[in-house]
């Protein structure tokens, strides 16, 4: 109870803290939302007037300096002026989060599941323990919630950015971010942002530095596990495909616009 009252708490002094010119960065989890964050803080570190870092962004530096909503402390100053403050948040949408621009970053929701999955496997104190089409089934992790968050913000995200768009052209989809969020770069601050945030990269800083909080998971988890796109296909089998398609049936929500 008094956790759930100091989470509460904490969200409320974070409502109050918001700037106008904040923006939530939205997704559920294990959708690659670090991928953008990354990004977003090699092009801060990238501009010369921003510069805070000769060293490479590793997951410590990310943490320090991206504020997720209902963790970090908004009242800080943003010690960036100029560039909008990009909050991340897992929740669904709320009132909280009106007054606000949002990007909503959306996966193939069963690339989600399997990226999940082996997340909260590896944790140390994991939040679920079964088979994969358990996990899948499971109410607050598993497809209905991916469902239930992505119908809470569909009509209310003020930008939509694919993730399998990232993958195919990265150069592309962030710089049409950019024009959304009103951030015009030199060519090169851009391109050095794109190119260190990518996956092979962040693997090797990963590899070097390690997480922000390296007692949550195991000794041999990675954060950067894959990325690749498709890999659903070798974890669901037919019963689980059935309940994906029923799933999606339920909240009229096409696949189509995710692949």
């Amino acid at each position: 109870m008094a956790s759930r009252l100091s989470k509460i708490y904490t969200y409320l002094r974070n409502f109050f803290a918001l700037q106008k010119t904040d923006v939530f960065l939205v997704s559920y989890p294990k959708s690659g939302n670090t991928w953008l964050r990354f990004y977003i803080c090699n092009l801060i570190n990238e501009q010369p007037q921003y510069h805070f870092t000769d060293n490479n962004v590793d997951f410590s530096i990310l943490d320090d300096t991206m504020p997720e909503m209902g963790f970090s402390d908004l009242s800080n100053k943003w010690p960036f002026p100029g560039f909008p403050r990009i909050i991340k948040t897992h929740r669904k949408f709320s009132k909280i989060f009106k007054y606000n621009k949002s990007i909503l970053l959306v996966r193939d929701p069963r690339d989600v599941m399997v990226s999940y999955y082996n997340f909260e496997q590896k944790k140390n104190n994991p939040r679920f323990q079964g088979s994969f089409s358990d996990f899948i089934k499971h109410e607050q992790l598993g497809l209905e919630a991916w469902c239930k968050h992505y119908y809470s913000w569909k009509n209310h995200a003020s930008y939509i950015i694919k993730y399998e768009d990232l993958k195919i052209d990265d150069i592309k989809s962030l710089a049409a971010l950019n024009k959304f969020l009103g951030i015009d770069v030199p060519d090169s601050i851009f391109e050095n942002a794109v190119v260190n945030s990518r996956f092979e990269n962040i693997s090797k800083i990963e590899q070097n530095t390690g997480q922000s909080d390296p007692n949550k998971h195991h000794k041999d988890f990675k954060f950067a596990r894959s990325g690749k796109t498709g890999q659903w296909q070798k974890h669901f089998n037919e019963t689980d495909l059935k309940y994906f398609n029923d799933i999606l049936n339920k909240y009229s929500i096409r696949i189509e616009l995710y692949i």
